[in-house]
């Protein structure tokens, strides 16, 4: 799962690049519940919505996890989500974040 200083460092460090910078996330877990898995649900639901206000130029703030954030004058984008947690191969495409949410098996044996 991720950690409320994670999803500081990432709404307040890591989504503030230069203009026109693009991000591909890498993680171990999804952002959905069947991707997630409920055994691992440590701020997932906060990780979407950072994202989603992200994606469309929004300001994000959640005083519980600490995270204050202000994207409205971003010109980057979130390009994909990848994961593997599951050991699947599913691609899910989440109309309301504009993103592409994939999921591999390279780890499965």
């Amino acid at each position: 799962g991720y950690s409320a200083r994670q999803l500081q460092w990432l709404a307040e460090e890591a989504l503030t690049c230069e203009d026109g910078w693009d991000y591909i996330f890498l993680s171990h877990i999804g952002i959905d519940d069947e991707a997630a898995n409920s055994n691992i649900d440590n701020f997932t639901e906060e990780l979407r919505e950072i994202i989603g206000a992200y994606q469309n130029k929004q300001k994000y703030a959640n005083d519980s996890i600490g995270v204050n954030a202000d994207f409205t004058d971003t010109t980057g984008k979130i390009l994909s989500y990848q994961y593997g947690h599951t050991h699947d191969e599913n691609i899910k495409y989440f109309e309301e974040l504009d993103l592409w949410h994939i999921n591999t098996s390279t780890a499965s044996t």
